[in-house]
């Protein structure tokens, strides 16, 4: 019961948080004029601020301390963690800094990578790695060196995947929204309290952001807050459990993240196909053709969030199933999903992509 109420405080006091700085920030922007240019890619109209991912990050920040205060048993379970829990938020800030300088400023994009590149090597060269896979009890695979260079990938494609989906009103917000949750319950079942805190204080800071950003929004959370969002999705399952990880474990977050982590690699594709720059956007993402095909924002929002769950769901099932069940469950989840996207695929060659939405 101590635990439940734990990740309460963390949730709702996270929450409260990010709904008491959102309109700060909007009434900031205002006076200061920081709203989103407009511009080929951009769907919205009207001046909307673009900064609201500091009152995702600071609610979690805020949300994680009044948590350990007012949570004796956080207190407890947190001693051995307090280094890197420091280590993390530092990181987290840099990369969180990252995006609010590139909202302002627009930072060349080596120079982005570079910065993600450092923040994940000091995570990675601190001890926290994925260093293998373990099969069944007696069977595991190790990574050796490669370990690090997984382990920066993991960190750069996931933080990048969650900013190239944040083209719509709360479709960045809702995905990562969901993860923090199926993270948290995964966490819990695992017994894994620390982590349980971080994911739900997460949620928070989310859904708190999330009331003023469903179509049509108020705010936008900006680099600053998709990078942040997704470094932090990209660090959690690290926290508590690194080394040789078991198949069905590795399964979770890499199908909670499955929606983000295909529409980029459908990217990268056509990027290359086409010889232009990895960095070039393009208005080919999963949502701009459903705006094409004529959907509004409300319907690709829900439909999206669907895809999500396919996986998300499939995964959650792996902690109660033993492993040729998790793989096949996932791979359902992961199948259907692909279909979604090919169906989607087919019937935008047969319109106009630059019909409005």
């Amino acid at each position: 019961m101590e635990t439940l109420w734990t990740v309460a405080i963390a949730l709702s006091s996270a929450t409260v948080l990010s709904i008491a700085f959102n309109p700060i920030l909007i009434e900031v922007s205002s006076r200061f004029g920081w709203y989103e240019k407009t511009n080929h890619r951009t769907i919205h109209t009207g001046k909307i601020p673009y900064i609201g991912g500091v009152a995702i990050f600071y609610a979690f920040i805020v949300g994680v301390v009044v948590t350990e205060i007012a949570s004796p048993l956080l207190q407890s379970e947190l001693s051995q963690f307090r280094g890197r829990l420091i280590l993390f938020a530092v990181c987290f800030a840099a990369i969180h800094i990252l995006g609010l300088v590139d909202d302002f400023r627009n930072i060349l994009a080596r120079y982005k990578l570079l910065v993600q590149i450092v923040a994940a090597g000091v995570i990675s060269f601190s001890g926290f790695n994925l260093e293998g896979i373990r099969i069944t009890q007696s069977v595991f695979v190790t990574f050796g060196p490669a370990s690090h260079l997984l382990t920066i990938l993991w960190f750069v494609g996931i933080s990048n995947a969650v900013n190239l989906i944040d083209g719509m009103d709360g479709l960045s917000g809702a995905t990562s929204g969901l993860a923090a949750l199926f993270y948290g319950v995964t966490f819990l079942v695992l017994g894994n309290l620390q982590s349980a805190v971080l994911a739900f204080a997460l949620l928070g800071g989310v859904v708190g952001f999330l009331l003023f950003n469903w179509p049509q929004g108020k705010i936008f959370m900006g680099d600053n807050g998709a990078l942040f969002l997704g470094f932090a999705l990209a660090t959690l399952p690290f926290f508590e459990n690194s080394g040789i990880v078991r198949v069905e474990h590795m399964l979770i977050p890499l199908s909670l993240l499955f929606f983000p982590l295909f529409d980029t690699f459908m990217a990268i594709g056509r990027r290359i196909r086409r010889r232009r720059p990895l960095h070039r956007p393009d208005k080919e993402h999963i949502h701009h053709k459903l705006l094409a095909l004529g959907y509004s924002q409300g319907r690709i929002l829900i439909m999206l969030i669907g895809v999500f769950l396919l996986p998300a769901v499939a995964a959650l099932l792996t902690l109660w199933l033993d492993l040729p069940y998790s793989v096949i469950s996932v791979g359902a989840g992961w199948a259907a999903a692909l279909l979604f996207f090919a169906v989607i695929s087919r019937r935008y060659k047969h319109v106009d992509p630059s019909r409005p939405g």
